[in-house]
């Protein structure tokens, strides 16, 4: 059995990436992740923007 993952990478405003919960500093870079029954989200800063990764994690029976 194996798993195949993701990433589908979006890219948010400062005002996006709040309204996810998530509290980040847009002068450092910052790498955030929850754990969900749907996957893992992922949001990061960099070069002063912010990414926001959905892992989707696909099992093969």
């Amino acid at each position: 059995m194996a798993n195949r993952y993701q990433f589908h990478w979006q890219a948010l405003d400062t005002w996006a990436c709040l309204q996810d919960g998530k509290s980040l500093q847009p002068t450092q870079d910052a790498l955030l992740g929850q754990l969900s029954d749907r996957g893992m989200l992922v949001v990061s800063w960099q070069r002063g923007k912010c990414w926001r990764a959905r892992l989707e994690v696909a099992a093969e029976n």
